[in-house]
């Protein structure tokens, strides 16, 4: 039994590292486009690229997402609430 959200999402991480179905990430800033930076859970930098989103999310820094594997990329599923 998991006693929060967090665990539970961590739970689904535990597969080789980057081949995780589900990653949890912070937004660090926006690109110009209003695109979210992304630096990954244990990673020490943010990532370079931009990211696909669900439309009912507006990214914010600060903001801890849950992103899915889709092909060669992750696309943000929302952000997490505690």
């Amino acid at each position: 039994m998991f006693d929060s959200a967090d665990e539970l999402i961590q739970g689904m991480l535990g597969r080789k590292k980057g081949t995780e179905t589900f990653r949890i990430a912070t937004v660090t800033g926006l690109f110009s486009g209003g695109e979210a930076k992304l630096r990954f859970d244990g990673e020490a930098q943010p990532s370079g690229k931009k990211y696909a989103r669900l439309a009912c999310y507006t990214p914010a820094a600060g903001d801890r997402v849950l992103t899915a594997r889709v092909g060669n990329t992750n696309i943000i599923l929302g952000k997490i609430k505690y």
